[in-house]
């Protein structure tokens, strides 16, 4: 009697469990359960030099270039001096460029005005993989001083890919 209730009960319910993995298994053929398409690019700075915009990630086999936007609020101007990688750097050689006005020029020495925002553009000399996290550390002096103040970034996004005219080193 007990095995005849089993066997019912299996092939009631059976039907529906095999269904509910066939389902399953074609969603993630299909690429529903990539979590990699779920990845929030976001930046995260200080206070001083918030991200306003979320960052932009291009990439090859070869180089990458990472944009992030950052607004200065404070009253008084500040020089940028330069920017370097952290501890985790997976980035090799890098170059740093400022955007202002439509104008890319080099980061060091850029004066930035109070109020002002403003792209930083970083070529990394090697490629990077679908999902990258890279922290930036932003050397700037304020006009008034010559002590050197650090802002730290950190960069999570998923990384697309670029062609040639996009990813030009500087």
């Amino acid at each position: 009697m007990k095995g005849q209730a089993a066997m019912e009960f299996l092939m009631t319910y059976g039907w529906a469990i095999l269904m509910g993995v066939v389902v399953i298994g074609v969603l993630s053929t299909y690429g529903v359960f990539n979590y990699k398409s779920l990845v929030p690019s976001k930046c995260m700075g200080p206070s001083e030099l918030p991200c306003v915009k979320k960052p932009v990630i291009l990439t090859n086999d070869i180089q990458s270039k990472f944009s992030f936007y950052v607004r200065h609020p404070f009253p008084k101007d500040i020089i940028l001096k330069s920017i370097w990688t952290s501890a985790n750097n997976e980035c090799g050689t890098i170059t740093a460029k400022t955007v202002i006005d439509d104008v890319e020029e080099e980061l060091e020495d850029k004066r930035i005005r109070s109020g002002a925002s403003f792209t930083v553009n970083v070529y990394c000399s090697e490629g990077q993989s679908n999902i990258v996290k890279q922290n930036f550390i932003l050397i700037y002096q304020n006009v008034q001083s010559s002590f050197n103040r650090t802002a730290e970034f950190e960069i999570i996004a998923k990384a697309s890919s670029g062609s040639e005219s996009e990813l030009t080193w500087p």
